[in-house]
């Protein structure tokens, strides 16, 4: 085992340990997406949370208006006091509540390269569920532009190289792309088996305890918004 994948691993409290501190509520729609990478850091950090699946589109309009915030959207995040909403915003605030600033990127290099890396997954991911929402309509017009990913692709794993994580320890990229690349292999697996190294990457982050854990619990949502029935 390298330094970098030890410290994904030790940096964790033991399986039946989470931090003290309130309980932190998660909501988003109930279907695998932009919460599953902040459900994935969460238990990570051990940090202590539900998840409150929105199932009701007008149930969700009627508590936008009385929502606590200047930006309300999902997902979003609260402590029963404040609300959080916007992915990165989540994902920050949850990474200081841990004291684990780390994730962020360990020097001033890492944090500007991992912006970069977090605008080219957001490009990505938001192409590529776009294009998925298609699929039952016309199929092979939204394969083709999934497809046209290709290249995008191609310079992240050029990236990642022989790397174990992006950066070489574990950051909060690194959940945003387990997650893209998890999607990308519902609609075509062989988009990612022209890279090897993406493919022992995604079985590495899925080997991290805490994360094998929930991906094997009723905590984790299987189903992408692409494979309702």
């Amino acid at each position: 085992m390298d330094r970098s994948t030890a410290n994904a691993q030790s940096g964790q409290m033991t399986q039946s340990t989470r931090l003290q501190g309130e309980k932190l509520t998660l909501a988003y729609w109930n279907v695998r997406w932009r919460a599953e990478p902040i459900k994935m850091l969460l238990e990570f950090l051990r940090l202590d949370y539900e998840f409150k699946p929105i199932t009701d589109g007008a149930q969700w309009a009627e508590e936008k208006k009385t929502f606590k915030n200047d930006f309300p959207n999902l997902p979003y995040l609260t402590d029963g006091r404040s609300f959080w909403t916007e992915t990165e915003s989540l994902i920050f605030n949850i990474c200081h509540r841990a004291n684990r600033q780390d994730l962020l990127g360990r020097n001033e290099e890492d944090i500007v390269i991992l912006r970069a890396i977090r605008g080219v997954i957001t490009d990505l991911s938001d192409t590529a569920s776009q294009a998925a929402r298609g699929l039952k309509r016309n199929r092979e017009e939204s394969l083709a532009a999934i497809r046209a990913l290709d290249p995008k692709l191609e310079q992240i794993a050029k990236f990642l190289g022989q790397k174990q994580f992006l950066t070489g320890d574990i950051t909060y990229c690194d959940f945003l792309l387990f997650e893209l690349i998890s999607f990308l292999q519902t609609i075509d697996p062989t988009l990612i088996e022209r890279y090897p190294n993406l493919i022992s990457y995604i079985d590495r982050f899925a080997s991290i305890p805490s994360i094998a854990e929930f991906l094997k619990s009723p905590r984790h949502t299987a189903r992408f918004q692409h494979q309702a029935p």
